[in-house]
């Protein structure tokens, strides 16, 4: 399977869904960490971009492996999507509160 080069690592991904929940509960904001594994997948072209796109096409999918007519596990996924809302949400408030509330 191919991938358009800059929608593709969000379809098909650099990462597996447990890499990609790994990276979600993160403790770090990604907006000012210094790891370069996180930077590298998640700061192109925007954090908030990036994750946006991830949320847009894990629902998409999601919904559509719920839809189909075989067993197959909804749990993880669904966790998933649920951690990339709260990653979003947590580095909203890293960015409109940089000094916290």
């Amino acid at each position: 399977i191919s991938f358009p080069d800059w929608l593709g690592h969000f379809m098909g991904g650099k990462l597996t869904q447990k890499d990609s929940l790994q990276h979600m509960f993160s403790d770090q904001s990604w907006s000012v960490t210094t790891d370069e594994d996180i930077k590298s997948v998640w700061a192109d072209p925007n954090i908030f971009v990036s994750l946006m796109l991830f949320i847009m096409f894990q629902f998409v999918c999601t919904a559509f492996c719920v839809s189909l007519p075989v067993p197959a596990g909804v749990f993880f996924p669904i966790f998933v999507l649920g951690a990339a809302y709260g990653r979003l949400f947590g580095e909203a408030m890293t960015s409109w509160f940089p000094n916290g509330i």
